[in-house]
């Protein structure tokens, strides 16, 4: 008499899943990487240090700050480097901050392009207003997708991009808190 295979055949089923999902999460154990984002750290005293260093014109800082970041804010980028944008020899000053409301704003002062700069800060927006901030004319840049907000100005030789997520306002209390810096200052 032959024997019911119905039960055997459900038990070998189950095994088999099981040996399988194993084998799963053997391998996302083996493989598991963190999605958490993680800001990078930021030295603004070394890339200051470097801009003065380096620099030809006087570099633009937040002031009232602790370390070169204004309260509230947090610095996740510092750098002085040669300029992407322009002739040979130009360089770019530059600063990324993460804002209080998770807003992105930037500093991008630099000695190359302007106008390649204003593309590249404003994703290629609209240029249309001025606002007088600390006594200067800054000209206002905006851009809805992607989201991108810039004031920007001339400083001699150097032009002062601020530019981000943050609004208008918010950009412009950063420009206001704005101080020159050279070698020896």
């Amino acid at each position: 008499m032959a024997k019911k295979r119905g039960r055997e055949t459900a038990r070998d089923m189950i095994f088999s899943m099981g040996a399988v999902l194993l084998t799963v999460l053997i391998i996302m154990g083996i493989t598991y990487r963190s999605h958490a984002q993680k800001m990078p750290s930021a030295n603004f005293a070394q890339a200051q240090s470097i801009a003065l260093g380096q620099g030809s014109w006087p570099i633009l800082i937040p002031g009232n700050t602790s370390g070169g970041t204004p309260t509230g804010y947090q610095l996740t980028q510092a750098r002085f480097e040669a300029e992407s944008y322009g002739k040979p020899g130009a360089s770019r000053w530059y600063l990324g901050y993460k804002t209080a409301v998770g807003d992105y704003l930037s500093l991008w002062q630099s000695d190359g392009n302007q106008k390649e700069i204003l593309v590249a800060t404003s994703n290629n927006g609209t240029c249309s207003g001025q606002m007088k901030i600390a006594g200067e004319i800054w000209q206002m840049c905006a851009q809805k997708k992607p989201l991108s907000r810039v004031l920007y100005h001339s400083f001699g030789t150097s032009t002062a991009f601020v530019s981000g997520t943050a609004p208008f306002a918010e950009l412009a209390k950063f420009v206001a808190g704005l101080v020159p810096v050279t070698k020896g200052s």
